[in-house]
């Protein structure tokens, strides 16, 4: 069943200019806040505003709500008032190239980050990306036209690598091709899948601009329950994430990474020591300003006491200010031990067994305090 609209997108677009400064619509901005038909405003009325102010209006201004609004009650809501393939399609099949770009990027920029994202994303292409009514050719098309005309504005990504297979292939090639352009990149999948891997492989020397790089797994939720063997993610052991770094060199412009907690890949039989080999390359990111690590040193055993074989590597992070340390005093006190030149470090965030490093950070405090900071090192500790 088509949406209910008095005036189509097939209507509208035909005559809509398609450059940015045109877009806006004076006589439409009225209608829409117009106090008359406060009160008396429905759903379906909701959906056609929010479907015209999209192609009439000042795309990358428009609130959070409004976007919101469109992204869950006309693309993710599966019902048959909410017609997105009609949604895809009106802005796709007239060629509005602007309108196509301003619309992703407003749409993208306007759904609220989940809880521990810091990131919007440009594009964010994921499993469900595969999940909505439109063809994998079409989706593949309507990026790159995004892509082709989006200027040279840096890109904030999401990619999971398990759409570098099957039907999504094309869309996961275009934007790696793009990734001289990756401001941001949040990396999720299996490194073990030769597709993904080959195709992780092209970001070798194109990550020009790269400021911030996040790696993940895939979630929990995500996970079969029949599932007999599990190799998930990029901390399952130090190998894989060895050649995944070395796939480098990256940016000096690199100034925040995160790396999650591998406490999924531990329910599966990991231990995560290999996660140290991170700090092996955290040499290589002289602009580091922010580290906000997520380790446990989970024993199969059952000895969570027993400690890992100490880091040897010493680091200086000479432009480090944040430090965020989670979930065990080994990670704490093993970083504190390797990185003993931390001179612009502000801030200091442990979980709540950070009592295990009083001592490195009386030091640390005192080195601060020595070289004329009267206010030390701020330190919270997580719950």
């Amino acid at each position: 069943m088509p949406l209910p609209l008095e005036r189509s997108l097939s209507d509208v677009l035909p005559v809509a200019p398609a450059t940015s400064s045109a877009l806006a619509s004076p006589a439409f901005a009225l209608e829409f806040h117009s106090p008359a038909r406060e009160g008396r405003i429905t759903k379906a009325d909701r959906i056609q505003q929010a479907l015209l102010a999209t192609a009439l209006n000042f795309f990358s201004h428009l609130p959070v709500e409004l976007m919101l609004m469109i992204f869950t009650e006309v693309i993710s809501e599966e019902t048959s008032s909410c017609d997105y393939t009609f949604l895809y399609a009106g802005l796709y099949t007239h060629r509005r190239l602007a309108a196509v770009c301003k619309w992703w990027h407003a749409v993208i920029k306007g759904i609220p980050p989940r809880t521990g994202r810091r990131l919007y994303c440009n594009v964010n292409l994921s499993i469900s990306t595969s999940m909505t009514p439109m063809s994998a050719g079409d989706m593949a098309s309507m990026l790159r036209d995004y892509l082709a005309n989006s200027g040279n504005e840096n890109l904030n990504v999401l990619i999971d690598l398990r759409c570098a297979t099957g039907s999504l292939r094309p869309c996961a090639l275009a934007l790696i091709a793009q990734s001289h352009r990756w401001r941001s990149a949040r990396i999720v999948g299996d490194l073990h899948d030769e597709d993904a891997r080959s195709a992780l492989a092209m970001l070798t020397g194109r990550l020009p601009v790269l400021q911030t790089l996040e790696f993940g797994h895939i979630p929990a939720t995500e996970i079969n329950e029949t599932t007999e063997e599990v190799d998930f993610g990029f901390l399952a052991h130090a190998p894989a994430l060895t050649e995944l770094f070395l796939l480098g060199p990256f940016s000096a412009s690199l100034i925040n990474i995160t790396i999650p907690s591998n406490n999924i890949i531990r329910s599966f039989g990991c231990d995560g020591i290999e996660a140290y080999v991170l700090l092996d390359y955290l040499d290589e990111m002289p602009g580091l300003q922010e580290l906000d690590f997520a380790y446990d040193d989970y024993e199969e055993d059952g000895d969570e006491s027993a400690d890992p074989e100490p880091v040897t590597t010493s680091l200086g992070l000479p432009y480090l200010t944040k430090l965020i340390l989670r979930n065990t005093a080994y990670a704490v006190k093993s970083f504190f031990i390797a990185a003993v030149s931390l001179p612009a470090i502000e801030k200091v965030i442990f979980s709540k067994d950070g009592f295990h490093v009083a001592a490195a950070l009386t030091a640390l405090k005192d080195r601060k305090r020595q070289r004329g900071d009267a206010d030390g090192v701020i330190t919270r500790f997580l719950h």
